[in-house]
């Protein structure tokens, strides 16, 4: 997988960048990486 995603912001206004990373928030992953969890 890869480390990160680029986003490249052509309009560079700070609404659209705020939306932009709005809409790119699930995509992020906690600074430790992935949690998984294991049950019995």
């Amino acid at each position: 997988m890869a480390e990160r995603i680029l986003v490249i912001n052509p309009n560079s206004t700070e609404a659209v960048t705020r939306g932009i990373d709005e809409a790119a928030e699930p995509l992020r992953m906690p600074p430790a990486g992935p949690r998984s969890t294991a049950s019995r």
